[in-house]
């Protein structure tokens, strides 16, 4: 007789994860909690390295213009044209990948038909796709074959208790190889805080623009079902062109102009701190110690540059450039001639070889971000260039019209100069982007009146992404210059500085600069700043920033508050749900004994009653709780990017009566009859700067605490992710949706190496000839095995057919069978995305969701907890409507598995094996908690679920031994009336058995619509 080998692949999700860690997890739930009369015995453990080629797309996936140009991997390479064009749209898009063709013409007045929007494409899937358009980009650009280090650990399956093994009895074996797919290294954080802020600082740009690729998914989508006679066609097909075009004209002016102008804020920041700290200012510092440490300084400076011209052209000798020489000779000559000739040079070249460190710093983080972003460099470059030599003009033009100033003095006054120059850049930039917004909001706001949950959720999603960049942003920037308001200050310690642009009123208490600060000489002053010159003092350069920071931040401070309405909401809705699982990471020990001894009891004691009857009902109240919060998420958005919308233009109204001379805006007002507005404006913006100023102090004390934190976090951060996994599950899984849709760099797309590395574990499995391959997947893993499977599944980049099998290399795979757990499919990817994700909420025969035929699957077997944040079912009940009305809908209608809502477990436990054996999808509820610890041992459930699969024989077959002679599992049910009573049903799986009527009330539940 052959002994059934079965290989189970074990896919870890959200968690710190370590190498090995999830596959050893599942092990020890299976041989620890084995469904009684069967046990689970070690067998061996076999180290394997696989080889990883890059696995390649469909044959004939990718459109013509894909092959027009050469593949460029690093963004240096990128041609201009091609820069701009990637950082306007993405080159899915550009190239048209799978574009379906515009059908054919409807009747007049038909609308777009929503059920045809939600469910699959028959000419062509976008989410496939997609997969293609990755592996493609991943290939082209020099993917090389790599290695994959793991551990397959063999069991053996016997189908009796632990106390008949080896005897007569045991002769149903099966060999169980748990391998495992391990991605954390390819997606994840590491436990270090400065990857960690790097990240986060690259996650704020990257929200933004998965906003405008859902946009511009859904835009076209609509464009090509939408029948050219549709009633009111029109109307929708421009507002969808134009919230598209703002979407993408947003996302680019905000990484591409805001985000840079703040760089250059950064760099003169820098600057100054430069100047600061190797001027040799110092309190009580006299003149003549003041000039010995200069004399040293620019001498300093002079031979350290000969001597390293001197090594560079020593280092390039002989490699027949003369261009190579030119640089270096001409610094050595230029140091040379200051040193013997002309002393007064030697200041110039000390503030231009600071200047050029500072460039090329900034000229490496461009070719960094420009890897991620395109155009960037370019722009950032340019940006910095403008700059510089608005800086070097000042510096030239003071030199010029005074006589003698200080270098230090001249340098301070150019950078502070161009610093005003920079912020009246970054206030026409609100100028012009105010009123635009308002457009965008009224265009979304029509827009998503179209085709159902899909428009709705589209215009959602680019709206949480605009809110969401912005808010994080400008919280991010105005935390860095509290952070940096102390060094700032002394580094401009007794200069003064007169502005040149804007007016300024110091305050009384302002610092005063030292009695020897020289004057500054504007290159161009507003009337604005001479109408205040002219009767006020020269103010301190502290005075001045201190002054820039206030009015600068104080109607940003209000955009940036909005995030924390939409962080507050977030929270209040995931407390519970943390609360609940660390809750149960308290009760799990005490329990665990508990439990066993109950299991062996004849009638439950209180204990049980009291604990199961308790934690039916919080599973249920979480699970309703949680659904409320995600049913409400859109609207929240929609409100706080109302406001953000309202306060963006009152931002540019406000910035518009300051850039231009005061006089002339209120004699403008006032011939308008708005006279009011200037009280108003005025009145605003000395509220928010006073506010502004009150909160300085306690944001630096915030700042510096966090810093502290930060650190600790730096080097606590894996264990304490690891022993406490809601303490970074919301980061980790923000970073896995942004990774599985990263398309730069290109040498490094996240989604192609992990299906690469998937596929090469496959692959070894399909090679050692297994009966079945058993998926076992979490979180994010969860995403990643059923897109991988249904790209396997697919034939010409069409969604698979029912008789599609996944081939890996033209051979079909053993037959597999899949359990998710936590799978966000339809609450978060479904939900967020569904232009690519139509296939999750699509109508299916009796039920909304995915089929096991639409992954090439035989089963799909899907658990999760109540109040899991990240992904709960993925069915629900059809009844009579066309369309999902949103993914929260939990109704199961008529369950065969004794169901009575989403919240409820299997009644009986475990079902009946006939009727299990006829479900292709099955789901449960496994109780109280949230999105980690599915495989802690006293998931019996889940481990009972992991068997079934191992064991299951193929559908339409018989369906063999059954689990006829295996016993129920106790726990309880309580009907109304009646006692608590002992019932065949899984211990975990907390439900309160109360037979419900077909529609449950619900407050949660939405209004009906017609």
């Amino acid at each position: 007789m052959t002994t059934p080998r079965v290989a189970v692949v074990v896919v870890h999700g959200v968690a710190d994860q370590q190498p090995g860690a999830t596959a050893r997890s599942v092990v020890d739930l299976l041989v620890a909690s084995a469904p009684d009369g069967t046990c689970y015995t070690s067998a061996s453990t076999e180290d394997l390295t696989l080889r990883v080629a890059p696995l390649p797309p469909q044959p004939d996936a990718q459109p013509l213009p894909a092959h027009a140009g050469p593949a460029t991997p690093k963004g240096e390479d990128r041609p201009l044209m091609k820069s701009l064009r990637q950082s306007l749209r993405s080159d899915f898009q550009n190239e048209g990948w799978a574009a379906a063709p515009r059908p054919h013409a409807a009747e007049p007045h038909d609308e777009v038909d929503p059920a045809g929007i939600a469910a699959p494409p028959t000419t062509g899937d976008r989410g496939i796709a997609v997969t293609n358009y990755l592996l493609a980009k991943h290939l082209r650009n020099g993917a090389t074959p790599e290695s994959y280090e793991t551990t397959c650990i063999s069991l053996q399956r016997h189908g009796v208790g632990p106390g008949q093994v080896g005897t007569a009895a045991d002769v149903d074996v099966a060999q169980v190889d748990v391998h495992e797919m391990y991605w954390a290294d390819l997606s994840r954080l590491s436990g270090s805080m400065p990857r960690i802020v790097s990240e986060l600082f690259t996650l704020v740009f990257r929200l933004s623009k998965l906003g405008r690729e859902t946009v511009d998914e859904m835009w076209g989508e609509l464009g090509r079902a939408r029948s050219p006679h549709a009633r009111r066609g029109r109307t929708f097909a421009a507002a969808w062109a134009v919230v598209a075009w703002l979407q993408i004209g947003l996302d680019w002016l905000f990484v591409n102009g805001l985000a840079l102008l703040f760089t250059q804020l950064a760099l003169l920041g820098v600057l100054l701190v430069g100047l600061g700290f190797t001027s040799g200012i110092a309190p009580g510092a006299s003149d003549a110690s003041l000039a010995l440490h200069q004399t040293w300084l620019h001498h300093g400076v002079a031979i350290a540059l000969s001597v390293l011209g001197v090594l560079r052209m020593i280092y390039r000798r002989g490699d027949g450039k003369w261009g190579q020489f030119a640089t270096p000779l001409a610094i050595i000559v230029a140091c040379l001639y200051a040193l013997a000739f002309a002393p007064s040079l030697l200041q110039w070249i000390t503030a231009l070889t600071l200047l050029a460190a500072i460039t090329f710093a900034n000229e490496a983080a461009l070719r960094i971000a420009d890897d991620r972003f395109p155009l960037v460099h370019v722009v950032g470059r340019w940006m910095w260039i403008a700059s510089a030599l608005l800086m070097f003009g000042s510096a030239v033009h003071e030199t010029q019209a005074l006589a003698s100033p200080a270098w230090r003095d001249v340098w301070v006054h150019a950078a502070l100069f161009t610093t005003e120059a920079v912020l009246l850049a970054v206030k026409w930039w609100w100028i012009v982007v105010g009123p635009l917004l308002v457009v965008w909001f009224v265009a979304g706001e029509i827009a998503r009146a179209e085709a159902g949950y899909a428009s709705r959720a589209s215009i959602a999603t680019g709206r949480l992404g605009i809110t969401v960049s912005f808010g994080m942003f400008l919280a991010v920037t105005m935390t860095a210059w509290a952070l940096v308001g102390n060094v700032l200050d002394a580094s401009v310690q007794g200069a003064g500085y007169r502005p040149c642009i804007f007016a300024l009123e110091p305050a009384a208490a302002a610092v005063a600069p030292a009695a020897g600060a020289g004057e500054n000489a504007c290159v161009w002053t507003s009337r604005n700043a001479q109408k205040a010159a002219a009767t006020q003092a020269m103010p301190s350069a502290k005075a001045v920033l201190d002054d820039r920071y206030v009015k600068s931040t104080s109607a940003f401070s209000l955009l940036a508050t909005l995030l924390l309405m939409l962080v507050a909401y977030l929270l209040t809705m995931f407390a519970p749900s943390v609360a609940a699982e660390l809750k149960l990471i308290a009760d799990s020990q005490r329990d665990a004994h508990q439990q066993e001894l109950d299991k062996r009891d004849a009638a439950l004691p209180e204990h049980a009653i009291a604990t199961l009857l308790e934690r039916s009902q919080h599973a249920r109240a979480l699970g309703r709780w949680l659904t409320a919060g995600y049913r409400r998420v859109d609207v929240v958005v929609a409100f706080i990017s109302l406001l953000g919308v309202t306060l963006s233009l009152g931002i540019a109204v406000l910035f518009l009566s300051t850039v231009f001379e005061h006089d002339w805006v209120t004699r403008c007002l006032d011939a308008m009859g708005l006279t009011g507005v200037v009280a108003l404006l005025t009145g605003l913006e000395q509220g928010v700067s006073g506010a502004s100023q009150t909160l300085f102090t306690p944001l630096q004390a915030a700042v510096f605490s966090a810093a502290g934190i930060g650190a600790a976090l730096s080097a606590l951060g894996g264990l304490l992710s690891r022993r406490i996994p809601p303490l970074r599950a919301p980061l980790d899984a923000a970073m896995d949706v942004d990774n599985h849709f990263r398309e730069f760099p290109r040498t490094a797309i996240p989604r192609a190496h992990i299906f690469s590395r998937y596929a090469a574990v496959l692959e070894h499995i399909q090679a050692r000839d297994y009966d079945r391959i058993v998926v076992v997947s979490h979180s994010q893993g969860t995403v990643i095995s059923s897109e991988l499977l249904r790209f396997l599944a697919s034939r010409g980049q069409r969604a698979p057919t029912p008789d599609d099998a996944p081939l890996l290399a033209g051979r079909p795979l053993p037959p597999v069978s899949l359990l998710t757990l936590g799978c966000p499919l339809r609450q978060l990817y479904g939900a967020r995305f569904p232009g690519l994700y139509a296939w999750t909420l699509a109508k299916n025969g009796e039920v909304f969701g995915p089929r096991a035929t639409d992954i090439g699957v035989q089963r799909w077997m899907n658990a999760f907890c109540s109040g899991d944040y990240v992904g709960r079912w993925l069915w629900s009940n059809a009844a009579d409507e066309p369309t999902l009305r949103h993914p929260t809908e939990y109704a199961v209608g008529h369950d065969p598995f004794g169901r009575v809502d989403m919240y409820g477990g299997f009644d009986p436990m475990p079902p009946a094996d006939g009727t299990l054996h006829a479900a292709r999808e099955v789901e449960v509820c496994l109780g109280l908690g949230a999105h980690t610890h599915y495989f802690e041992r006293d998931q019996t459930t889940v481990a009972w679920m992991i068997d079934y699969l191992i064991r299951a024989r193929p559908p339409g077959g018989p369906a063999g031994p059954a689990a006829a002679a295996r016993g129920p599992v106790p726990t309880l049910a309580a009907a109304d009336g009646q006692a608590p009573q002992r019932v065949p049903a899984e211990a975990s799986v907390v439900s309160d058995g109360i037979p419900a009527p077909a529609a449950a009330p619900d407050e949660t539940a939405p209004p009906a619509t017609s």
